[in-house]
């Protein structure tokens, strides 16, 4: 059966490399709006330089410009001449993020022009986030190298703006992939008497078996990596400078709070299209507060433990922790941004160790690191919280969460205060009637909010 891809169709060319001003699409409403415009933007620092991005002073002579090429990735083997693109990409989607402090706050949606180019005006300098994707026809397909999985070119990158800027976006084809984390949603309201922290325990994650064959949970690890992602060279612990190498590592995540598995190598198999509810508490939570869940069904539980807030359920397996430090029912909530991760079985003893860099004495944990060969998904979903907090003089945003290899462009963005909202992977088409998952390393593209679907896979929808 040939897969059904849901295009996008709503969406307008414009000519290549065209000067255009900025039309931007604030992510929240007109208030929110004009509240940002009279902040200042940071400024940023490219991957050769320090690993900070300042604030700027807004009083430079003329707004800044950014042209961004789609180009196809060294390694990808898209054969451009196939289809007679003469330069990148065209019509290509290409969102635009800048960002200020540490939270993307107003965007531009454009397609690329017919050399693949677009060129943005009116910007300030610093750190822009952007991502690119293109929907490709059947014609088209003929430029992917033999083997490609998706017809869907996709990337993602973080330019550096500084006077007339021009910026390559690299784009490929992303594979199917096998388990990939397909739903977070660790929001909870705020509850009278729930214990510190709110209540927890209508949370969950779940996992989407993405492939085609069976894939055992067996041993494998589910949980946070290293999140650091702001200077605190204020107070004297988590520079940016000091937490690089271990928030930015090419071979592999370190992680301290994680969980794994239980089985003994073949007793929890997942099927195609398989969905894995991971509960805090495989309860019915909707006698705590209306908005909360019924989890009765979840597969696995968490149970982190401090959570006590309500009885064990003995039909569903207990999830084992098995960082170096303790995983409490308040380190999986959202009041941070989500850095999961899911890995294959891997001897723990066996692995690299450190104490957190950055940290002072009195904050300092162990983390172990995870081989990037043993990595199955990574994902940084961004806690959108501007409306909420001014920007925090001194404590500037990094200019990575995590290495590239494993998430370019973070995403899903998200309020703090919407309990009933989670982060899902977008369902991109079917294949073999099974919905196929995004998985690109690029979470900016992946994930998109909408109501809580604990359990199952909504339909693919156009985007």
């Amino acid at each position: 059966m040939n897969p059904t891809l849901v295009r996008r169709t709503d969406s307008v060319p414009s000519e290549a490399t065209e000067d255009h001003s900025l039309t931007f699409r604030s992510f929240s409403a007109l208030g929110r709006i004009l509240a940002v415009v009279a902040l200042v933007l940071l400024l940023g620092c490219d991957s050769n330089g320090p690993d900070v991005v300042d604030p700027g002073n807004g009083n430079g002579p003329e707004p800044d410009a950014l042209t961004v090429r789609v180009v196809a990735a060294p390694g990808s083997g898209l054969d451009f001449s196939a289809v007679g693109w003469t330069g990148g990409v065209p019509s290509a989607e290409l969102t635009l993020m800048e960002v200020r402090d540490h939270e993307p706050l107003i965007t531009e949606i454009v397609q690329t022009g017919a050399e693949g180019s677009h060129r943005f005006t009116g910007l300030d300098p610093g750190v822009q986030w952007a991502t690119a994707i293109r929907h490709l026809s059947a014609s088209e397909e003929a430029l992917l190298p033999a083997g490609a999985e998706l017809p869907i070119l996709v990337g993602g990158g973080k330019p550096e703006v500084e006077g007339e800027t021009t910026f390559d976006l690299e784009v490929r084809s992303p594979e199917i992939g096998s388990l990939v984390i397909s739903e977070i949603a660790t929001m909870r309201p705020d509850i009278s008497g729930a214990p510190e922290g709110g209540y927890q325990g209508s949370m969950y994650v779940e996992l989407y078996n993405n492939s085609e064959s069976i894939v055992h949970l067996d041993g494998m690890l589910l949980g946070h990596f290293y999140n650091w992602y702001r200077d605190m060279s204020h107070a004297h612990r988590h520079a940016c400078s000091a937490t690089e190498p271990m928030r930015v590592d090419p071979e592999g995540i370190w992680a301290a709070n994680f969980f794994r598995f239980p089985g003994s190598g073949t007793d929890h198999p997942v099927a195609p299209g398989q969905v894995i509810l991971i509960a805090v508490s495989a309860a019915d939570h909707r006698d705590v507060h209306p908005d909360l869940l019924d989890l009765t069904h979840a597969d696995f539980e968490f149970r982190p433990e401090d959570w006590v807030a309500s009885p064990e359920n003995p039909s569903v397996p207990n999830m084992m922790d098995a960082g170096p430090e303790p995983v409490l029912a308040r380190h999986l909530q959202g009041s941070r941004n989500h850095f999961w991760f899911l890995a294959e079985p891997v001897d723990l003893e066996s692995l690299p160790r450190m104490r957190d860099p950055g940290a002072g004495a009195a904050f300092q944990w162990d983390y172990v690191r995870i081989p990037r060969d043993r990595v199955l998904d990574a994902t940084a979903i961004w806690w959108d919280r501007a409306a909420d907090f001014p920007p925090t003089e001194g404590v500037p945003l990094c200019h990575r969460t995590v290495h590239p290899v494993f998430d370019a462009v973070p995403g899903g963005f998200f309020r703090h205060t919407q309990h009933t909202i989670s982060v899902q992977r977008r369902a991109v088409l079917t294949r073999d009637g099974r919905t196929v998952l995004l998985d690109t390393n690029v979470s900016a593209i992946d994930f998109t909010r909408g109501e809580r679907t604990p359990g199952w896979i909504p339909d693919p929808e156009a985007w």
